[in-house]
């Protein structure tokens, strides 16, 4: 009786967890509790740390995806999450654009490639850290 509980248990939690994409491409796909996130640290040419006014994310359409004005743990400013898979197409690499703001002007700019699967984003080709003169 326990292990029918349990069994029935995981199967509604897996079927809470589905898939969050519209379209049939996903359907009965089982997603994970996982949520991914990817970041970048902004340092100076002698690695200090570099406090921008704010770091702002826009997709390849000129939309405004994400604007960060403080650091995570880590000194992490992120770029994309999870909550933005639906501005990704499915299995197909995404260019975005970074712009570094100091004193309301863009100091630097950078393009990084993410994709994602029915359930997460994942990194192609994103730097780990920006340097910012």
């Amino acid at each position: 009786m326990i292990k029918t509980g349990l069994l029935f248990l995981c199967s509604v939690l897996l079927f809470l967890n589905s898939c969050r994409r519209a379209g049939n491409e996903c359907n009965g796909v089982a997603c994970t509790e996982e949520f991914r996130s990817i970041g970048v640290q902004l340092k100076t040419p002698t690695d200090s740390f570099y406090v921008p006014q704010k770091v702002q994310v826009i997709t390849d359409k000129g939309k405004l995806l994400n604007e960060e004005s403080k650091a995570g743990s880590d000194s992490l400013y992120t770029l994309v999450d999870d909550s933005h898979i639906a501005d990704i197409r499915l299995n197909v690499n995404r260019t975005f654009n970074i712009k570094i703001f100091k004193a309301n002007k863009v100091v630097k700019q950078q393009t990084f490639v993410v994709r994602a699967d029915c359930c997460h984003i994942e990194p192609v080709d994103v730097p780990a850290v920006i340097v910012v003169e």
